[in-house]
């Protein structure tokens, strides 16, 4: 988190981090692996970033605090920034090979804009109203992800789902499905299983937004993939994916457009398909909203709330319901 976003958010998010790295050392959850928590994106993320004194004194103001939930510490998930809404684990993750995974009481989809409104965002057509509106406000409306859209030719599209759909289901074969005689079933998924891209269908989406499910649809094959983090990296929107003769572009509200990027920001997005005379696709374009899994606090959130005078506390209980913060150390 950015120093910039102020002392009270920085506060946050040390707790949410302290939070975080606890319930994984409490739990195991890398022991097998001779450590207690992982500096990626699967557990806690370090750059190597010069020390802030502001984040310093965060930590230090903050120190033995952490998030309960009926006694338990919490399962502080935060990421960059919302579209305007938060979403709901269950819909993000599954739970001991099953999705969609497990409830959570004090992480939930909910509206962050700013005039309180909500919306179906289950809703195919509700959604489509909602990403490609970038006129509306929300606690995430600095951060340049808070609305951004990418186009690919029929081309580029087809290419990077040929490659990287083999290569997921190598991780993740439960998410990626084939259809066979009218069922989605696991099959081994090769290059070349594809072909000739005809379709692309949402046929599940969470209360927030993300997409759950996505079909696509070739002359070779039709397959489901599953899961959002699944769906980004499939529909990867690079040149070296793409295999085209310029790069790929995704366009931001703000700050200059994200090129050949490794993934797309999230799965908070629908997409409109053009066709020629004859119904072939032309190209796709995907509208989307914010940056990451979108469950948890928003870290841009969280500095819209600083800024506007909420204190650590407030903005924690905005993101994680019903919680206690407690000191333990």
């Amino acid at each position: 988190m950015p120093s910039s976003f102020g002392l009270e958010a920085l506060k946050a998010q040390a707790i949410a981090a302290r939070t975080y790295a606890i319930s994984d050392m409490i739990s195991g959850r890398f022991s097998s692996k001779g450590f207690h928590v992982d500096d990626s994106t699967m557990s806690q993320v370090y750059n190597n970033s010069s020390e802030s004194g502001l984040a310093t004194k965060a930590v230090y103001d903050t120190k033995g605090l952490v998030m309960k939930y009926d006694g338990d510490l919490i399962d502080a998930k935060y990421y960059s920034t919302s579209h305007g809404y938060g979403a709901n684990p269950d819909e993000i993750w599954s739970s001991n090979g099953i999705f969609p995974g497990n409830k959570v009481d004090y992480l939930s989809a909910k509206s962050y804009l700013l005039d309180k409104s909500t919306y179906n965002l289950a809703s195919e057509d509700e959604a489509y109203c909602f990403f490609k509106d970038w006129s509306l406000k929300s606690y995430d409306s600095n951060s340049p992800y808070f609305r951004w859209k990418v186009t690919f030719t029929k081309q580029e599209l087809q290419n990077t789902i040929e490659k990287n759909l083999p290569l997921v289901y190598e991780d993740e074969s439960d998410y990626i499905l084939t259809l066979v005689n009218d069922k989605y079933v696991k099959a081994d998924i090769s290059l070349g299983s594809l072909g000739d891209l005809k379709d692309l269908k949402v046929t599940r989406r969470g209360e927030g937004g993300n997409i759950m499910e996505l079909v696509v649809v070739g002359t070779n094959g039709t397959y489901k993939i599953i899961k959002e983090l699944n769906i980004r990296y499939v529909l990867r929107p690079r040149k070296s994916d793409t295999g085209g003769n310029h790069d790929i572009a995704i366009e931001r509200i703000k700050s200059s457009d994200l090129i050949n990027s490794s993934l797309l920001p999230s799965a908070f997005m629908v997409f409109d398909i053009k066709r020629d005379s004859d119904q072939e696709i032309e190209y796709v374009t995907f509208y989307g909203g914010g940056y990451g899994h979108g469950v948890g606090m928003s870290q841009y959130g969280a500095g819209y709330l600083a800024s506007k005078g909420y204190s650590f506390k407030d903005i924690l209980k905005t993101y994680y319901i019903g919680i206690d913060i407690e000191k333990i150390y």
